[in-house]
């Protein structure tokens, strides 16, 4: 399993985020092992920014 570790999710702040998440969807298309986006700290609109950057579901 392969997890890309973050503080939170934020759609519209950071290129960060975008980057982070484009690499967890390129990793989880390779065969084997999935990816995982982890973040760290609470976000009331997890869900929105989630299907903003393209995320798949949310597994708690």
């Amino acid at each position: 399993m392969n997890y890309f570790i973050s503080e939170n999710v934020f759609a519209y702040n950071s290129g960060t985020e975008h980057a982070q998440a484009r690499r967890v969807k390129l990793f989880a298309q390779l065969p084997g092992e999935p990816a995982l986006y982890v973040t760290r700290d609470y976000n009331r609109f997890l869900d929105r920014d989630r299907r903003t950057l393209g995320l798949g579901r949310i597994k708690y």
